[in-house]
């Protein structure tokens, strides 16, 4: 090639360069390319959003020189195919020059993704938030109806037939209420709970609603009423915890029926404490609910509306009761089953919060309470209540099973030396402990100490005895055990006496119904070691364990029913003696002593009359240890 010629093609490369440098013509370059640059971005749904299934709406901010915007949306299980990549980006859905879109009903509980993008007039195209990969993300809710309250309003709500929703009815919940005027009209939702509350209106010109619960007619609602009211309330029978789909059907009898709300119910609450918040609560009437930090869950639950009650369902034997008490209060009448219990005063000249009210004991099963507004002042409250469940059995109860019941301030504490290394400690007068069991007698373990009190022991609200907590010398772990008791279902309440400044509550033992006749090994449930024993494992032992003691004084004891019974135990050089007591009576002493190892060695009872009795095995000294391996009882 020539010098010319090559000196022309450089100068012709030279101007090309230039020119594609300049501004318009770089402009030029970039046209129909996939730039991504962050010139808007997208509002809502927020990343990460929970919805409901429908109205879900896209929203963006705008940027210049928009030709139109493009939008996609996919969920990986849902069936939505609107992938959002580079080359379907031309298949994108069309929305002109709008920023928000409306999308059609979606599918409940899936995942969605979606992503905005922009083609200029340039006809460049561009990406919210600078990225094709910026996607954002939510969830669609689960069409179920979970435990608590739903309004007529409420997505989950389908509604077949002509209904009219009306708004602005400050009688109605919320407001709003759907009405219809057609036979066979129906109103569905599917719940997952065991019951229901339906909230309706009642009138002259109101008819009947068939309740049908997964294909089945439960019950007829009769609408109909004299006078006018809002807010009427039905409650369904309990159904096994689950899903469900209830519809509530026009039958006639009457023009019209109305849907206002639904409160989906869990199973009856079981031991522990439901703040007034909980889901199982049904709140009759008008109640504001607000934050105090001196209410318990720092929320309290409060009405000025005689009348208006407040309702739990419950399995149990007994609840207590928090509230407020205030110069405004007034008095709440409790119901239970329906039948009329008591009224709380809750009139004080002092401001306490978390005020206790105790009930009764009931038949262990399924109750309802209701606490209705009684009058004699303004306001009343519900702050928490504690169901106290069916009576614990045989075993060790640690001080921080939810089946305690305690009164008034405790502080609870981890220790070492404690019962599973835990304490409940108060330094409160007339504060308690209580707790419901079934059984025939109880050990209560405590902490001594020089700044331990007294201890009153109430069974079945009758004073039993003194508990003298203090000590000059520190203790954990001291047992003391209650009298025995008639078989069956007993209410013992601990309750700080004075005399010192703290009390503790570490753990109990519950006793139960005397063993019968049989073998049982030294790890059976129905035995009570007082004081430090070894739980250990040998093959020569009676199903190859065995419990051993060196501490004098320290016994192992059995409630039995039968006329005698058989000891097995261990005789060694270092064994030492074994006092018997059969109902608090002596009866021998084991010499475990033996210059002859020897495993299950068998030691007789006299013979009893037939019945119920007590025995009590305890170090007597004479030797450093002494073994409980097994014992069998001997029937009539």
């Amino acid at each position: 090639m020539s010098t010319y010629l090559k000196k022309a093609n450089l100068l012709l490369v030279l101007v090309l360069v230039i020119s594609l440098c300049l501004p318009g013509n770089a402009k030029a370059a970039s046209k129909n390319s996939d730039l991504d640059r962050a010139s808007f971005s997208k509002s809502s749904p927020a990343k990460n959003e929970s919805l409901d299934p429908s109205g879900v709406t896209l929203k963006w901010t705008s940027t210049s020189n928009v030709f139109q915007y493009r939008y996609c949306y996919y969920s990986y299980d849902a069936g939505v195919n609107n992938v959002c990549n580079i080359s379907s980006k031309d298949t994108w859905l069309s929305n002109g020059t709008s920023t928000s879109v409306q999308l059609p009903a979606l599918v409940p509980g899936k995942t969605y993704y979606w992503q905005v993008g922009a083609k200029l007039n340039d006809s460049s195209f561009i990406y919210a938030d600078g990225a094709l990969s910026s996607k954002w993300s939510f969830t669609v809710k689960s069409g179920i109806a979970e435990i608590g309250v739903y309004d007529d309003t409420d997505s989950r709500w389908i509604y077949s037939g002509t209904w009219t929703a009306s708004t602005g009815a400050s009688v109605a919940y919320k407001g709003t209420i759907h009405t219809t005027s057609t036979v066979g009209n129906y109103a569905e939702i599917k719940f997952n709970g065991a019951a229901f509350i339906l909230t309706l209106r009642t009138k002259a010109d109101r008819g009947w609603i068939n309740v049908i619960v997964d294909g089945n007619k439960v019950a007829t609602i009769d609408a109909y009423s004299a006078s006018p009211f809002w807010q009427v309330t039905w409650r369904s029978p309990f159904f096994t915890s689950g899903t469900h789909t209830v519809h509530f059907k026009h039958a006639g009898d009457g023009s019209f029926i109305d849907i206002d709300a639904i409160q989906i119910i869990g199973p009856p609450a079981q031991s522990g404490i439901y703040d007034d918040t909980h889901g199982n609560w049904i709140y009759h009437g008008t109640w504001s609910a607000s934050v105090n930090d001196l209410a318990y869950n720092k929320t309290i639950h409060t009405t000025s509306i005689v009348g208006n009650s407040a309702e739990l369902i419950f399995n149990g034997t007994k609840f207590i009761l928090t509230y407020r008490k205030k110069s405004d209060r007034g008095s709440i009448n409790v119901y239970v089953d329906e039948e009329f219990v008591e009224t709380i005063v809750a009139t004080s000249s002092t401001s306490p919060w978390q005020v206790a009210w105790m009930s009764p004991t009931y038949t262990a099963g399924v109750h309802t309470v209701r606490f209705e507004h009684a009058g004699e002042g303004t306001f009343i409250d519900i702050d928490a209540i504690q169901i106290i469940g069916t009576p614990v059995k045989s075993g060790i109860y640690d001080d921080t099973d939810k089946r305690w019941f305690y009164s008034g301030a405790w502080t609870a504490s981890a220790s070492d030396p404690a019962y599973n290394k835990t304490i409940h400690t108060t330094r409160t007068v007339g504060n308690s402990a209580e707790l419901v069991f079934n059984g025939t007698k109880f050990i209560l373990t405590y902490r001594q100490r020089s700044d331990r009190g007294s201890i009153n022991v109430y069974v079945d609200e009758e004073f039993v005895e003194t508990i003298v907590a203090t000590s000059t010398t520190p203790d954990w772990q001291v047992a003391w055990s209650s009298p025995t008791y008639t078989a069956g279902n007993h209410t013992v309440r601990f309750e700080h006496a004075g005399e010192g400044t703290f009390i503790d509550i570490d753990a109990i033992q519950i006793i139960g119904t005397p063993v019968q006749p049989g073998i049982y090994d030294d790890t059976h449930g129905r035995w009570f070691y007082s004081g430090a024993w070894t739980a250990s494992a040998n093959d020569l032992a009676y199903k190859k364990t065995i419990h051993t003691t060196s501490t004098v004084g320290n016994s192992a004891e059995l409630s039995f029913y039968g006329i005698n019974f058989i000891l097995t135990y261990r005789g060694k050089f270092d064994r030492g003696s074994i006092n018997v007591y059969v109902d608090e009576e002596f009866v021998e002493t084991i010499v475990a002593t033996s210059t002859t190892p020897d495993w299950q060695v068998a030691w007789s009872s006299p013979t009893y009359t037939a019945g119920n009795h007590t025995v009590r095995f305890e170090h007597a000294g004479e030797g450093t240890f002494i073994d409980i391996d097994a014992i069998e009882i001997v029937g009539p």
